[in-house]
């Protein structure tokens, strides 16, 4: 915890709560076990590949792979070739 117990913190921290029980609905993915090893696979296949790694992408696509779901992020090219299913929802058709 980098801020000291009091008021400040318990602020941040009921405004964090609300921000992901209500706005995001309890919609947030854990970084669990199953995602940390797809993160190591893609990570392992992007370097033989030649590909450079951001860990924060490769995170997020190893959480994406764990639950076999599709990834809406208008930043395609950073997910290319992770081997993740990927839609860009800004793009027009």
């Amino acid at each position: 915890n980098v801020l000291p117990d009091g008021k400040k913190k318990r602020s941040f921290m009921a405004s964090f709560d609300r921000v992901l029980t209500k706005d995001l609905g309890n919609r947030v993915l854990d970084f669990d076990l199953a995602a940390a090893n797809e993160s190591a696979t893609i990570c392992a296949k992007l370097k033989a590949a030649g590909h450079s790694t951001e860990i924060r992408d490769v995170e997020i696509a190893g959480v994406v792979a764990a639950r076999k779901g599709t990834l809406a992020t208008r930043n395609i090219k950073h997910f290319a070739h992770t081997g993740i299913s990927l839609i860009n929802p800004w793009h027009n058709k």
